[in-house]
């Protein structure tokens, strides 16, 4: 493309008033607006500008898919386990391996209460001063020690209280 051609189309693009026109003059053809529709890059489908996310990075500032597409790709990509661990890495600094090998240590059940957990229900309890894993909890354990601050003390008081208490 010499200077002349550059000239040409940089005029047809600054001269552009509609995305429609814009595109025209830069978009491959499978990336043209017709009619105010777009293809989806997945779903090879027509539909209406309304149904592509905005995004101001790409030449014609739509997203390649339709948004029902690009929802099923997130969550593909971005599934509740991979978020998990992503989470226990991100938190504890605990790897997947290391995680199921503690679930495994502990026969898949709460360190407290020894209710059967699945790995999914499972929650890591730690020190929260020292950030130091102690193990892995059912909800109930996981909140009843963070109601009580881990406090050994006041945990050690509401034992006995209970005991005082056993037939009232």
């Amino acid at each position: 493309m010499d200077g002349r051609e550059t000239v040409a189309v940089c005029d047809a693009i600054c001269s552009s008033q509609t995305l429609e026109d814009y595109s025209s003059a830069v978009m491959p053809a499978a990336r043209k607006i017709h009619d105010g529709q777009v293809r989806c890059c997945s779903c090879q489908t027509w539909k209406p500008l309304d149904a592509f996310y905005k995004n101001a990075k790409k030449r014609n500032g739509i997203e390649g898919y339709c948004k029902s597409c690009s929802i099923r790709r997130v969550k593909q990509r971005y599934s509740l386990d991979k978020a998990r661990a992503w989470g226990r890495q991100r938190l504890y600094g605990m790897c997947e391996n290391d995680y199921l090998q503690l679930y495994q240590k502990q026969h898949g059940c709460c360190a407290i209460c020894r209710q059967s957990l699945t790995v999914r229900r499972a929650h890591i309890d730690h020190n929260h001063t020292t950030g130091k894993i102690r193990g892995i909890l059912c909800a109930s354990c996981n909140f009843g020690l963070g109601f009580f601050n881990d406090a050994p003390d006041l945990l050690g008081q509401a034992i006995i209280y209970l005991k005082e208490n056993v037939g009232s």
